[in-house]
């Protein structure tokens, strides 16, 4: 009879242990694929251009900002991306994304400092993009409101 019961009390903890590494892999591979989707999809590094609207020269000739409107099809409105490409060794880097946006004005303060809609950018550092609340370096501003 004491066989009996330990048998249970085994198969039960077998059964419990198997409940719990099943809800553990239910629950951990979605928020694994949650986090690497939203680390790829939320760099802006990622978004190539699709519509050129318009091409700057830096002051020195040694940058061209290129305007882009993204179209996202019949669901989503339009959104404005702007890249910097180095002229001396044809690099791209993507500084400015902004969504519900058609349009954007832009200009060159100076060799190494682009104002998009107000938002004075470094070419070399810096990056704003309007889905992120906090990058990992520093606040986003948006509208004169800090998100």
């Amino acid at each position: 009879m004491k066989k009996a019961s330990n048998c249970f009390i085994i198969d039960f903890l077998q059964y419990l242990l198997r409940i719990s590494g099943m809800v553990i892999f239910i629950i951990a591979v979605p928020v694994v694929i949650l986090f690497f989707s939203m680390v790829w999809y939320q760099d802006i590094d990622h978004i190539n251009g699709q519509e050129l609207v318009y091409s700057i020269i830096s002051p020195d000739g040694a940058h061209v900002l290129e305007v882009y409107r993204q179209n996202g099809g019949a669901t989503t409105t339009y959104s404005i991306l702007c890249s910097v490409n180095d002229v001396d060794n044809n690099k791209k880097r993507n500084i400015y994304f902004k969504y519900r946006e058609d349009d954007v004005e832009v200009y060159w303060v100076d060799e190494e400092t682009v104002c998009i809609e107000g938002k004075e950018l470094n070419v070399y550092n810096d990056q704003f993009d309007s889905r992120h609340i906090l990058t990992p370096f520093k606040l986003v501003y948006d509208n004169n409101l800090m998100i």
